[in-house]
């Protein structure tokens, strides 16, 4: 139970005049006053819900009740009427705030939409005629902190009086700071003005304060980390509309209160550690401290002659004045001894200047020896007297047991004309102005060489080594053999997920966020994929985006490529939210096209490492271009020989590509689209879907292949198909996948063949990588949508398609972070 008293002790820092209060009982309750001002505060009456105080102020007294609505409906009756009472006998008084009772159905968003206690509320506060005092600043002041369901935001902290008191008091307001702390949101009933006086700047200066960036600095310098903090969650709490972004703000919220705690923990740390070290040493900390304390120390009242307390400054300072005088006013006997005690100290002090000249004399003798010694130990100049010898330097070959030359992976100039492809310079423009930030990095990629060089190939406790280079490829060798991903077992694994689902809203989308949906079992996120006989290095969102320094990787395909982009956007920021990531998608042309659902893709650029990720909705995986682009309902060309057009127009600006099509690859889909196949420019006559299918695989296969001649840092992954767990039925006939049991169907993959022939004969022979997930997929049937959803809807058939995330493609992408890994530097 929190008492008076253990409030009083805790906010004693504050240095408050007085304080007076209710005790809580059980969860709720407990009312605590603390004034700070020297106003003459008297409780006049005190209850478990209500608080009423008289402040004098000279001949002007003032009522002021704090209200604590019972968080009760059945007795907050009792409260309206214990107030009205108390209204009867002193009406002209301010009620101010938690009523527990929202008004109106504006004043909440999220849950229900009945109110309880409404129509009494109301009915009462007409029937007392107050009044709502106005307020400014956010709208809502409590919230429930909940992102697992339905956050909600309600206005229950409030401000009521009578007419006549607002006549009088005209510039009262309410101000609304921000939800931060607590569920509830601070309230302030102000009459400060604000002045309509605009400082207008010179020329120069306006120009300077145009840019936005200036704007954002100010406004760290001058307020610090908190208030910075505050500004962001007031902003965020602008916009509540849709339930993603009462989510967001709560996420925001959380994360900006947990870095104010830890940077005023960093600093009370830091200020006692130079305490301990300096004490109360001539420092600037202890002249800083000295003088912080004497700024916070005030007189709030002074008793005259009288005996009487006066609080009045006038009549403070007219008390310390007279105080004074009497003090320093002296008598004539006490000037005769004054005169007679400074001539004998005159007389002591000639005596004393003499043995002061022989102690300066000393001092100057031992600062002149200092200095000789300083400059001896920075110069010592007998150095130059001995003879010169070579440093001692440790050779690479100490290092690492056998040369550096083997460790290169530059070619020499001599061998340049036997490459497979002219040598050239591979630094582009958009990495120059990221130079000067990898070079922070050598140190560490220098020490990431020698662990990889000093590893024997016979070596009996490694389970990996780099065993050489091909074409830029590097694969992992267990007892000389390669190391497969695709054949391994599902682990449980404690440490899974790598992120929140219900936290990772700003790349999730909530229709695959299972954690905001109805679905209660969690089971399926705790389990990872282990090669079979190989070890896959672990994911780190950090590690991945050193690897990917100013590299872009760039998933093209259908919704399950889309899925594994979120997924992987997930991971790399932990699901927290991420403010040095900004919003590249113009530089791709990835932009909301007018009447569109959607845009075509999203592109995110890690700024600390200029690492950037898209996605691109490509289902087919080639060029699709209307027949008829006036006619808003023309058939569309498919041109199965054809890569997509955003693929062949920024190619050069990617690193590493993901593609991926299926499911689109049906009657269903072609009529719905009005695809028509076309080869050659041509229509297709055969109208065959497999067969299309298959084509289309193998040509965009070979089309990247003939690329990377030219570009051997690019690094280009097929992934296999998604499997599908339609069980019953289909999609569209009742196919349901209710299982929530993991690895029902076993965790053990070791079959030789690929669970997606097309795709694994598409790549065979080729420079293209195969990211085979279809067989380790194919056992997690629980990891689907299913049926569950965020809202209520009619019946429908299930998701059995698409898989909860976090899940099943954050393996995926665990796979293809060991295969970037095996590649080594590129």
């Amino acid at each position: 139970m929190v008492s008076v008293d253990n409030v009083a002790q805790k906010l004693a820092p504050l240095s408050f005049l007085g304080c007076s209060g209710v005790d809580v009982v059980g969860l709720s309750g407990g009312l605590f006053v603390f004034w700070f001002t020297p106003l003459g505060l008297v409780p006049v009456y005190i209850s478990q819900n209500v608080f009423l105080c008289k402040l004098e102020q000279g001949d002007e007294i003032k009522h002021i009740m704090f209200v604590y609505g019972s968080p009760h409906i059945s007795f907050r009756s009792e409260v309206w009427n214990l107030i009205t009472n108390i209204l009867e006998t002193i009406p002209n008084v301010v009620l101010i705030g938690d009523f527990n009772q929202v008004e109106y159905l504006s004043d909440k968003l999220g849950g229900s939409s009945s109110i309880p206690g409404q129509m009494d509320f109301i009915s009462w506060r007409m029937g007392l005629n107050l009044v709502d005092v106005p307020y400014s600043g956010p709208k809502f002041t409590w919230t429930n902190n909940r992102t697992d369901s339905d956050p909600i935001f309600e206005r229950l902290d409030r401000a009521y009086a009578y007419s006549a008191w607002l006549l009088d008091y005209l510039v009262k307001r309410v101000l609304h700071q921000p939800i931060l702390f607590s569920d509830h949101a601070v309230i302030i009933l102000s009459d400060k003005v604000e002045s309509g006086y605009v400082k207008h700047p010179y020329r120069v200066e306006n120009w300077c304060l145009s840019a936005s960036e200036l704007g954002a600095f100010l406004i760290r310098r001058r307020g610090g980390l908190l208030e910075d903090s505050g500004l962001e969650v007031q902003q965020a709490s602008l916009a509540l509309s849709s339930r993603i972004n009462r989510c967001l703000f709560i996420i925001t919220k959380d994360e900006k209160v947990a870095e104010a705690q830890a940077a005023f923990l960093f600093w009370r740390q830091r200020a006692k550690m130079k305490w301990d070290a300096l004490g109360d040493s001539h420092s600037r900390l202890l002249f800083s401290l000295v003088q912080s304390r004497r700024r916070q120390n005030k007189i709030c009242g002074l008793r005259d002659s009288a005996g009487v307390w006066q609080r009045d400054s006038e009549c403070i300072a007219s008390i310390s004045l007279n105080f004074y005088k009497d003090l320093y006013s002296v008598s004539s006997d006490a000037s005769t001894q004054d005169s007679d005690w400074l001539s004998d100290t005159r007389m002591k002090g000639s005596i004393l200047r003499l043995r002061a000249t022989k102690l300066s004399l000393i001092l100057i003798t031992v600062v002149c020896t200092t200095f000789l010694l300083w400059g001896w130990d920075k110069t010592p100049f007998l150095v130059s007297l001995l003879p010169k010898s070579q440093s001692l330097k440790l050779s690479p070959d100490i290092l690492i047991g056998f040369p550096m030359k083997n460790i290169s992976s530059e070619p020499k100039k001599k061998d340049a004309d036997k490459l497979p492809f002219p040598a050239k310079n591979e630094t582009s423009n958009k990495h120059e102005e990221y130079d000067k930030r990898s070079r922070r990095e050598d140190g560490e990629n220098f020490k990431e060489k020698l662990r990889d060089a000093s590893v024997p190939v016979d070596s009996v406790n490694t389970s990996s080594v780099v065993t050489g280079k091909k074409k830029g490829n590097v694969s992992y060798q267990v007892k000389n053999q390669t190391c497969d991903f695709s054949k391994g077992n599902w682990i449980a694994d404690d440490n899974r997920p790598f992120y929140s689902g219900g936290r990772c809203l700003q790349w999730l989308s909530e229709m695959w966020a299972c954690r905001l949906t109805d679905r209660t079992d969690f089971s399926f996120e705790k389990f990872r994929w282990q090669p079979k006989d190989c070890e896959m290095e672990e994911f780190n969102g950090k590690k991945f985006l050193r690897r990917m320094r100013n590299k872009t990787l760039a998933f093209i395909g259908d919704s399950l490529g889309r899925q594994q982009y979120q997924s992987l956007m997930c991971m790399v920021s932990g699901g927290r939210l991420r403010h040095d990531v900004v919003d590249v998608g113009k530089e791709y042309g990835l932009v909301k096209a007018r009447g569109a659902i959607r845009p075509d893709g999203w592109a995110h650029r890690f700024t600390r490492t200029n690492t950037t990720i898209l996605f691109y909705w490509s289902a087919c995986l080639c060029d699709l271009q209307p027949v008829n682009p006036s006619d808003k309902n023309s058939e569309v060309a498919m041109h199965l020989d054809r890569p997509p057009s955003f693929l062949s127009r920024y190619l050069d600006k990617f690193d590493v590509i993901v593609l991926n099509t299926g499911h689109h690859w049906n009657k269903g889909k072609f009529d719905g689209n009005h695809w028509v196949m076309h080869v050659g420019g041509v229509p297709n006559p055969n109208k065959n879907v497999a067969e299309a299918k298959n084509f289309t695989v193998h040509s965009i296969v070979k089309w990247v292949d003939s690329q990377l001649p030219q570009r051997p840092k690019l690094r280009v992954f097929y992934r296999s198909l998604s499997p599908r767990h339609f069980f019953n039925g289909d999609w569209n006939s009742g196919g349901t996948c209710d299982n929530i049991n993991p690895l029902s169907k076993g965790k053990e993959v070791l079959k030789e063949e690929s669970g997606d022939p097309i795709a694994a004969s598409a790549v065979k022979g080729t420079n293209v990588r195969y990211l085979d997930i279809t067989a380790l997929s194919e056992l997690r049937d629980e990891g689907h949508i299913s049926r569950y959803t965020i809202k209520p809807r009619q019946a429908s058939g299930q998701d059995c398609l698409h898989w909860c995330l976090p899940g099943i493609p954050d393996a995926w992408n665990e796979i293809l972070f060991g295969q970037l890994s095996a590649l080594g530097r590129f």
